[in-house]
């Protein structure tokens, strides 16, 4: 999101991410759900606009200064959504933290949520690439 300039956290952000991981689990996931990464990430990109924001990250301040008020990361509704269903996952799963897979399978849950149908329109089998982010081998 940053490295684009955007202002807003959205699900195709998070996807981005993903494919971008460095995890056998979730490689193996995508692998296995008849995801291409290249594929997926070229129509992301045609998704994301670059350039609506300049990223200004806070300043260091100084004891007794007031600093300004920091610009925050924005999340979507369904970013919001998805970190808590992964947390939900997580806690049946006897966890108290959310990984790459947990994260990809919350996502695919939304139907509509736009990383979903970037991963419908590349022919991804959803619900086999959500089966797989869940298997625990």
């Amino acid at each position: 999101m940053r490295s684009r300039g955007n202002q807003t956290l959205d699900t195709q952000h998070l996807l981005l991410g993903l494919l971008q991981a460095d995890d056998a689990r979730i490689e193996d996931a995508f692998t296995r759900g008849g995801a291409q990464r290249e594929r997926l990430v070229d129509l992301i990109d045609h998704q994301i606009p670059s350039g609506d924001v300049v990223w200004d990250p806070p300043k260091p301040v100084e004891f007794g200064e007031v600093p300004e008020r920091p610009r925050f990361v924005g999340m979507t509704r369904s970013v919001i959504d998805t970190y808590e269903r992964a947390f939900k996952l997580a806690d049946r799963q006897g966890s108290n933290q959310v990984n790459a897979n947990l994260l990809l399978a919350a996502l695919l849950t939304d139907r509509r949520a736009t990383a979903t149908r970037l991963l419908r329109e590349a022919g991804v089998n959803t619900k086999a690439l959500r089966r797989a982010s869940l298997d625990r081998k």
